[in-house]
């Protein structure tokens, strides 16, 4: 097969933005504009996985950032995708990469096509790196530690003020990367936006001049990066809003003994107390939980190995089930919460090998409507917090593109099918999704094999 003429494509990812980000960014006018609608969850490993791969996660296997190997958790890490990523796919096409702060890089050793790769490290890598060695050496001033603990700051103006400065050193090494490397893709998320949009949600309801200028400086990438490529894309894996309403329902399994949990002081300077708290009457410690001074002092730790069933990842919305037979029973219990849009076994959301990974149960929900993971807490708890929905957004932006038109919504699952089609190359012959304006005949090739068989080769080779 002769190679594709010759294109630069960009994708600059802005995590958490919805339309509201948009417009105040002043983006739209510059092309072609659509909502995104994500996975279900909405939420960052599954989506980002879903739009680098145009599969489900029933196919490329990440449901979030904590998996279950023998009933404990394990963090999942770019081992478990088991779907060739679209930097892969185009490195099987001899085109070159830029990806930088994308989940589920680490280790780069887990990824194929490395030679044609330059990797900047995501903010949740355990070390924050370079790929290439040597790429490191040369840029290992830039590689600040990310401020995404955003729930450690007390101040709003104190954190946006260290969001801000870390962006302004993360822009330096991200523009050099641009103009002085070759490459046929470059992908960049910003993980900023979703990181103060939760710490201050007010923003979605105008509040919007505390986080100005991080807004103004990766509006000044996104001029650079159309100067310097034919198409750009800017996506977004999910949207966001404001909650009013919190669910526990790890306390409604709790409730009915289906989860185990217990108590730890949070201090690490009071640790040795620990062996206290399993004499101390549960239902005193639960009542302290409600209370600030409670929240200071203790944390709830799931235990695993005695549940039955449990939430570990509240943005994950799913509930893991070990005895299946409770399913139609937890089904209905938890379909009868407020806030609950429905409730759907995992084999009624996904489809493809790796389904049976997940939790038994994913959890669709109202608007203003957010998971927690206390099993202290009641069931339904007033709040006021922001968190996701699936509302993201796409923006696509070239000399051919129309602008300012408004297109029906798109799936997350289609990115990667557009983006293949803009470099004239197959898509996966088992895409979930469609390249935008199709039409005619798609070409596919089977890249999972490919993929397969790369990854057989480098562990056969280690």
């Amino acid at each position: 097969m002769g190679l594709p003429s010759r294109r630069r494509i960009c994708v600059v990812g802005l995590d958490g933005a919805n339309e509201y980000i948009i417009d105040i960014m002043n983006l739209k006018h510059l092309g072609t504009f659509a909502t995104l609608i994500s996975t279900l969850p909405p939420y960052t490993p599954p989506a980002w996985t879903s739009i680098l791969t145009g599969v489900n996660p029933g196919k490329h296997g990440i449901f979030g950032f904590i998996a279950f190997d023998d009933g404990e958790p394990k963090s999942v890490t770019a081992f478990d995708v088991k779907y060739p990523r679209l930097f892969e796919i185009l490195a099987f096409h001899k085109l070159r990469s830029v990806v930088i702060n994308t989940p589920l890089t680490y280790p780069p050793s887990a990824l194929v096509g490395l030679k044609r790769l330059t990797l900047v490290s995501d903010w949740a890598s355990p070390k924050q790196a370079i790929w290439p060695s040597e790429l490191h050496v040369r840029y290992k001033e830039y590689l600040v530690d990310p401020p995404h603990a955003w729930y450690k700051y007390e101040d709003p103006k104190e954190y946006v003020k260290a969001v801000e400065e870390y962006l302004r050193k993360r822009l330096e090494l991200y523009s050099d990367l641009m103009e002085t490397l070759e490459w046929d893709f470059f992908f960049t998320i910003f993980s900023e936006i979703d990181w103060v949009l939760h710490k201050i949600p007010s923003v979605l309801r105008g509040n919007s001049n505390l986080i100005g200028n991080i807004l103004y400086l990766i509006k000044r990438f996104v001029k650079r990066a159309i100067m310097h490529s034919d198409f750009l894309l800017i996506v977004s894996d999910h949207g966001f809003e404001e909650k009013y309403i919190e669910l526990n329902i790890n306390s409604v399994l709790r409730k009915y003994g289906l989860l185990k949990y217990r108590y730890l002081m949070s201090s690490k300077n009071l640790r040795f107390l620990n062996p206290l708290l399993t004499v101390v009457p549960e239902s005193f410690l639960r009542h302290l939980m409600l209370t600030s001074v409670g929240r200071r002092l203790f944390s709830e730790e799931i235990t695993y190995s005695r549940s039955l069933a449990f939430i570990a990842e509240p943005a994950a919305q799913g509930v893991y089930l070990k005895d299946e037979g409770y399913c139609n029973v937890l089904k209905k219990l938890i379909s009868s919460l407020p806030g609950i849009l429905s409730v759907h076994t995992r084999e009624e959301v996904y489809w493809g090998p790796h389904v049976r990974k997940f939790p038994k149960l994913i959890v669709s929900l109202k608007p203003h409507v957010k998971l927690g993971l206390s099993a202290a807490f009641p069931p339904v708890v007033r709040t006021y917090a922001g968190d996701h929905n699936a509302k993201g957004i796409f923006l696509l932006i070239g000399e051919s593109v129309e602008k300012g038109t408004h297109l029906k919504p798109l799936r997350v699952y289609d990115i990667t099918p557009t983006i293949l089609g803009l470099f004239n190359l197959p898509l996966p012959f088992d895409s979930d999704g469609l390249p935008l304006g199709v039409g005619g005949v798609l070409r596919k090739e089977n890249y999972l094999l490919r993929f397969k068989l790369a990854r057989a080769k480098a562990r056969f080779m280690r």
